[in-house]
């Protein structure tokens, strides 16, 4: 026993040693190898190969000893071909010793080939100098390959000359034969991910992983490759490929014909060009699903070969255990060829039949695609549809719950390829029926649920008709007719005009059902940053009729209105309402600025209203200095208003222009706080209950201040003509003028005038009060500067009679003989103040 494990030792050791040896002579020798290769190399080709170092290793390719070439590039006319961090050269050992250089594997790691081929034909990768008969190789470097391995090497290769791109990243791939045979079997074993495989435009396969394993007889003589049973898996999709390639002096010749050996309907989807979701993806399949085809003729940059494929479904289904939902009885008749010129513009796909069945909804379609290179659809379709089962088909995140129905029949025809997008919507011979009946629709996120819409809409080119849409939201009722003019071409485009004419009727409207809100606070948090600005590319004629319209408490009945929206405008062209037992009637204009500010033009006609109503169903609007409880009285008037508002819908109050006619008949203040200020001059009790009889003004709003200039207020207390103005933040500056003989009429006990005889004499003398500062705190004073005003043209005249009033009044001695002020009485609280010249 010890002598066999002797012998194993003594084995080893010689191994070992001339593993060394060898090691040894490769790293002394390892700068004359790395020369000779290169020189060997360059040799052969017409560009340039470079290194930026080398190595030696045993047990990278082993049991070959391999030259390890460290950053390697090989670039032609500046233009770079190939790059790779390692370029594996495996040799034996034996060969390396007596100097016979053979290559017999070759591995690239972490490279890249960049391929191209120009518009002229001149390909980048044609850098094998030629050989002519006579001339034979003499060297002692010898390439006996018998193994080629791929690891992380990205190929690129785009031909210009014929709009073809592929784009593929292999992972791994090994190649495996005797390469110095004329004759010989080629295995490979590769996996891979095809980013692009486009042809003018048309993707192929997009981001697809593949896989083949394959064993090619290679005939260097006849210049054939023939395969068979090849194994190709292009994602799910696995297909066997039998068939062969002749070498040609114009190109190649294929004969190849390619059959699926185990395929399932989501394998057949998943060759689409386009990443399918996980959610189809988990769909169980079944049924009869087959998928062939075959490529033959001739492969020249001038020519392609015959393309045809064909592929179908019967009896098949789609079932997802999770959503306890099954698409059942699906059948489908399919089929691509590239036409009688072998080209993408006679290139067509169909798919005939198309039938399926959801639970107890019905779907048939066909479908085709003709001229590739400028796609045009012919799509038909029509069945029936449960919404909640199509929202569990097509799950939307934005959807809370649906329930409904929807029919539908369409017919699309479209030139996919054309760069104005609206113009796929406008063939000639489009068209649509839809009848849609939700049961209810609750979205997400926003606070009320839409019931019983029932809609039928008729698509005629790009051209939406609304034939009828209704719906109930709680009492509110809707039902709107019209016409969406370019309906798809705005839709489908960023730059079509939406012309629409649309008629709308309701019985009643309560505004608090059909305004819709987001519950959740962070959207309504970023409401208030949200800019808003007017669509550019709507024209809408809008009529509406409405009996009876609701906003909290205000009430409208008879409302009629006709609007335009037109390109950054809204045009309010009428609209007209009985309210608060009278009638309104306004006119607006709407500008949205390219700076985003909104310009706001509006006329209003008020007639009869009644002021306690108007206060009271608007809430006093937003104040709360006079409410209903403190107004009554008949408005009519006439409001010229002009506005600015930013981007934001913020209103800029110093741009807010207003004219506003003033006539009130009957008109009571109750309880009105301001006025018990005037309680020294006027009783109290005629203050809390004020009655004026007709009032007429024009007020005016600039600059953030209600102007409002001299008028007449006749009314069971005082007469008063005032004047002044109040501003944006409630701060007043009001000018009284109170005719003196009314206050004092109304300060004199009733036996004094107890047949109500007035005194014509005392008209000429009045009191001129200053009311002014806050709302809540304002300050009563004597105007001194409108009272010497008016005493100079009046105090020689009515001096007598004063001195008389006075005497009466206050119990003054009117023949002071020193000029001196009357006094007032002692126990009068009412500060006057008199002069005379």
């Amino acid at each position: 026993m010890k002598s066999v494990f002797k012998i194993l030792l003594i084995a080893t050791l010689v191994i070992a040693l001339v593993f060394a040896a060898a090691l040894g002579y490769l790293i002394s020798n390892k700068k004359i190898l790395t020369d000779f290769v290169l020189a060997q190399i360059n040799k052969e080709l017409n560009a340039e190969l470079k290194i930026e170092s080398s190595d030696v290793t045993l047990f990278k390719n082993f049991p070959n000893v391999s030259l390890d070439l460290l950053g390697v590039s090989i670039s032609k006319n500046n233009s770079s071909i190939f790059k790779a961090n390692h370029v594996y050269l495996g040799f034996n050992i034996e060969d390396i010793i007596n100097k016979n250089y053979h290559i017999q594997v070759i591995k690239i790691d972490s490279g890249q080939f960049q391929l191209v081929v120009d518009k002229k034909g001149q390909a980048n990768f044609d850098i094998i100098k030629p050989k002519t008969n006579a001339e034979k190789d003499t060297s002692s470097f010898l390439v006996e390959l018998e193994k080629v391995k791929f690891d992380n090497v990205a190929i690129r290769f785009t031909n210009y000359q014929t709009k073809q791109l592929y784009h593929t990243f292999l992972n791994n791939a090994e190649f495996e034969g005797k390469f110095s045979n004329k004759v010989f079997d080629l295995k490979i074993d590769a996996k891979a991910l095809v980013e692009k495989c486009r042809a003018e435009d048309i993707a192929f396969i997009t981001d697809k992983k593949v896989e083949l394993s394959a064993s090619i007889n290679i005939n260097n003589a006849l210049k054939t490759y023939t395969f068979k049973n090849a194994a190709l898996k292009i994602d799910e999709l696995d297909l066997l490929v039998n068939g062969s390639l002749k070498e040609t002096a114009k190109g190649n010749n294929a004969d190849i014909r390619f059959d699926a050996k185990k395929i399932s309907i989501t394998s057949l989807l998943s060759i689409l060009p386009i990443t399918l979701p996980a959610e189809v993806l988990a769909y169980q399949t079944s049924g009869n699903v087959y998928f062939k085809g075959s490529v033959i003729g001739p492969i020249t940059p001038h020519s392609n070969p015959r393309i045809e494929t064909t592929f179908g479904i019967n009896n098949g289904s789609l079932k997802n255990e999770k959503l306890n939902l099954s698409l059942h009885n699906i059948s489908l008749l399919g089929a691509f060829n590239n036409g009688d010129k072998k080209t993408l513009a006679t290139s067509s796909l169909f798919l005939k039949n198309v039938k399926a069945q959801l639970l107890n909804d019905n779907i048939s379609a066909n479908i085709q695609l003709s001229n590739l290179a400028k796609p045009l659809l012919d799509l038909s379709v029509n069945g029936s549809m449960d919404l909640n089962n199509l929202f569990k088909l097509f799950p939307n995140n934005s959807i809370e719950k649906i329930s409904g129905t929807v029919n539908f029949d369409s017919k699309i025809k479209a030139n996919l390829k054309d760069a104005d997008a609206s113009k796929i919507w406008k063939q000639a011979g489009n068209y649509g029926n839809f009848d849609l009946n939700i049961n209810e629709l609750k979205v997400k996120d926003i606070d009320k649920t839409i019931n019983n819409l029932k809609a039928t809409f008729g698509l005629n080119g790009a051209d939406l008709k609304i034939e009828n849409c209704a719906l109930n939201l709680n009492q509110t009722d809707v039902s709107i007719k019209g016409y969406l003019n370019n309906f798809l071409g705005y839709l489908f485009s960023a730059n079509e005009i939406l012309d629409a004419d649309i008629n709308y009727k309701s019985d009643f409207v309560d505004l608090a059902h059909v305004i819709f809100a987001p519950t959740n606070a962070d959207n309504a948090n970023n409401k208030s940053n949200q800019q808003y600005n007017l669509p550019k590319n709507i024209k809408l004629t809008l009529n509406a009729s409405i009996k009876e319209l609701k906003h909290k408490q205000f009430i409208a009945h008879q409302v009629e209105t006709k609007l335009q929206v037109l390109p950054m405008q809204i045009i309010v062209e009428k609209f007209t309402c009985s309210a608060f037992n009278g009638t309104l009637a306004l006119s607006t204009k709407i500008v949205n600025s390219t700076q985003g500010n909104y310009f706001v033009e509006s006329k209003i006609n008020i007639k009869n209203i009644q002021l306690t109503d108007a206060f009271k169903q608007c809430e006093n609007f937003g104040q709360n200095n006079i409410t209903y409880q403190n107004i009554s009285g008949t408005y009519s008037g006439n409001i010229d208003f002009a506005g600015v508002w930013d981007e934001k819908l913020n209103c800029k109050k110093d741009k807010i222009l207003a004219l506003i006619s003033v006539q009130i008949k009957n008109g009571q203040l109750i309880n009105y706080k301001p006025l018990e200020a005037l309680s020294k001059y006027i009783s109290l009790s005629d203050l809390q209950n004020l009655k004026f009889a007709d009032l007429n003004n024009t007020i005016e709003i600039k600059q953030q201040t209600i102007v409002i200039p001299k008028m007449q207020i006749n009314n069971n207390a005082l007469n008063i003509t005032m004047s002044g103005s109040q501003n944006f933040d409630n701060f007043l500056d009001y000018n009284l003028k109170l005719n003196l003989t009314e206050l004092l009429k109304k300060k004199r006990k009733p036996k004094d005038n107890e047949f109500g005889e007035e005194d014509e004499k005392t008209k000429g003398l009045n009191l001129f009060i200053s009311m002014r500062g806050p709302i809540d705190n304002l300050k009563i004073s004597y105007d001194k500067a409108n009272v010497k005003a008016n005493i100079k043209q009046n105090i020689k005249q009515e001096g007598q009679t004063i001195k008389e009033l006075i005497k009466k009044e206050f119990g003054t001695n009117t023949d002071n003989k020193n000029n001196e002020k009357p006094k007032e009485k002692d126990n009068d609280n009412d500060e006057l103040e008199f002069e005379k010249e």
